[in-house]
């Protein structure tokens, strides 16, 4: 894919990315996971590229930056701490 035609993609749907935001990546992540041709970027391993569906990224956990996974832990906890409006309860069992 062409760089103009990454960057332009890009900015649809994050409009405060600057071009320079791309190449960054861009050069952050030349030689292990996309390549640069003559003709523009190509995914190294597209089958462990994340999914863009609904506004939220999907993929592997690999895909993502530490800093990102926790983000979405804790948001995972809050989502089950909502839905428990009582709180969760730890209950200690002794042998006697």
């Amino acid at each position: 894919m062409p760089s103009r035609e990454v960057k332009d993609r890009v900015k649809s749907l994050l409009e405060s990315a600057s071009d320079g935001v791309v190449a960054n990546v861009a050069t952050r992540l030349k030689g292990s996971l996309i390549g640069m041709q003559d003709d523009g970027w190509i995914l190294l391993e597209p089958e462990i590229a994340p999914l863009l569906a609904a506004g939220y990224l999907w993929g592997h956990s690999s895909v993502f930056q530490k800093q990102e996974v926790a983000a979405h832990r804790r948001e995972a906890i809050i989502l089950i701490l909502e839905a428990y409006p009582s709180g969760l309860q730890v209950c200690r069992s002794s042998m006697n």
